[in-house]
């Protein structure tokens, strides 16, 4: 017995190192609205990532994906700003809600992790070649936390930063 099961039961799991995963990229612009002039390339792409963690004994999010919406440029007075939507999945370990749920016997208020979505808009305003920036955005998070005791979140939420 290990990992998150050993754990619940009140045993001190084994540390281990021999996890391994994988994962693929994919980042395409598909519609390109710059003209051949502008120094700056203006358009519309998609991307997205999977993960996968195979060893759910040992990995507590053994999958992973997300995909989004990316637009650079949309007004041509502002080409570096990028607004995006993506949409981010993550599905837990089914050892690891096994755990929860048998610690849900001693405590009902115990949590078993599921999936987590989130759905994310975000539009970085860049300034002075880039030099300062300011990017709001909304997330509306679907299962907080992947147990369903939280409701669904509606965030809103802004970062700024400087280069130097």
């Amino acid at each position: 017995m290990f990992g998150a099961k050993a754990a619940s039961l009140g045993f001190v799991p084994r540390v281990r190192d021999d996890n391994f995963g994988f994962y693929g990229l994919f980042d395409q612009v598909v519609f390109k609205f710059s003209s051949p002039d502008e120094r700056i390339l203006r358009g519309i792409g998609v991307a997205g990532c999977v993960q996968a963690a195979p060893l759910q004994e040992r990995s507590t999010l053994p999958l992973f994906f997300e995909t989004g919406i990316i637009a650079r440029g949309i007004f041509r007075a502002r080409p570096r700003d990028v607004a995006g939507f993506g949409i981010f999945y993550g599905h837990f370990s089914d050892d690891l809600r096994d755990a929860q749920r048998v610690a849900q016997r001693l405590d009902p208020k115990v949590g078993a992790q599921q999936e987590e979505t989130v759905l994310e808009w975000n539009y970085p305003f860049r300034f002075k070649n880039s030099a300062f920036f300011f990017e709001p955005n909304l997330q509306y998070i679907i299962r907080p936390g992947g147990t369903g005791n939280i409701p669904n979140a509606f965030v809103i939420g802004a970062q700024t930063g400087i280069n130097f």
